[in-house]
């Protein structure tokens, strides 16, 4: 590298600009193509995740609706629940004394069934 005179420098820089100019001037516009695809990718991802926002909130409202609602059925079973057993209970209550009954009315009374109409 030595004895390189003033006009091969030249040529040299001349040749590395031109090889410079050449490659931004296919860089800058594929650069530009690709920041205004990458733009768009990110725009379509901003308003799916914004669609995917309602969406939750929509589903948060509907589950807490149905959490709701399946307490009010917990709370109306709990009650029938307890309703047909006090029932149960005033039907074991009334059991002994309509057997009592029933045994009484067949000792004192045969009990005859009229099968002919």
């Amino acid at each position: 590298m030595g004895d390189m005179g003033p006009g091969e420098d030249r040529q040299r820089i001349d040749r590395w600009i031109e090889e410079s100019q050449y490659l931004i001037g296919r860089l800058i516009p594929t650069l530009l193509d690709d920041r205004e695809r990458i733009k768009g990718v990110l725009e379509a991802a901003e308003q799916e995740c914004e669609k995917l926002r309602q969406d939750l909130g929509l589903s948060q409202a509907e589950i807490s609706e149905l959490e709701s609602e399946r307490q009010q059925l917990r709370t109306e079973q709990a009650a029938l629940a307890e309703a047909f057993i006090g029932v149960m209970d005033h039907m074991n209550q009334m059991h002994k004394p309509l057997t009592e009954i029933l045994r009484r009315l067949q000792v004192s009374q045969p009990v005859s069934f009229n099968t002919t109409s």
